[in-house]
């Protein structure tokens, strides 16, 4: 699979094309997800978030100028949307102490991604998304996220360390 699509997916696209937009849902569905459960942390708002994104990216992509940007471009759709659901979450109102002690309590049904997104930061789970799930290479990662490479090596490491140690503290089932 190329890293990025062609041309003519993206100038499909644009046209309202149906196989178009399939091949992009394909080919973006794992990475905008994985960005967006890194923000969220929530499973659920994470799948309604990244149908809302493919519908911004759908409805908005006669705007997009520059078909090489497309990457950055719906990956910052589904950033923008994760964060702003953070935003809209905050201003929720607060929840009674009765509410917060049954939220509050740990359900036996773990699973590693919660814990996964709860032990990195979103750098962290931004460079093991970039890595594992849409395969670019370190030098990709730290050209996108404006990172030197050193960094992102660094950083890639770590964030396998904490998952490695998340991962061994899960029991087994």
């Amino acid at each position: 699979m190329d890293k990025r699509l062609p041309a003519s997916v993206i100038e499909g696209l644009k046209n309202g094309d149906s196989t178009s937009f399939n091949i992009v849902y394909a080919n973006y569905r794992a990475l905008l997800y994985f960005i967006i459960v890194s923000i969220v942390k929530n499973e659920e708002d994470a799948k309604d978030l990244l149908q809302e994104t493919f519908i911004k990216i759908y409805e908005n992509a006669s705007s997009l100028r520059d078909n090489d940007k497309f990457h950055a471009w719906s990956s910052g759709i589904a950033k923008n949307l994760a964060l702003n659901h953070l935003k809209a979450r905050q201003r929720e109102v607060e929840l009674s102490d009765d509410t917060l002690e049954v939220i509050g309590r740990e359900d036996e049904t773990f699973t590693f991604l919660t814990d996964w997104n709860a032990n990195l930061s979103d750098t962290e789970n931004a460079v093991i998304a970039y890595k594992i799930v849409y395969d670019y290479t370190f030098l990709e990662i730290a050209q996108f996220l404006h990172t030197p490479l050193s960094t992102v090596y660094k950083v890639y490491r770590e964030a396998l360390k904490k998952l490695k140690k998340s991962y061994l503290k899960e029991p087994l089932k």
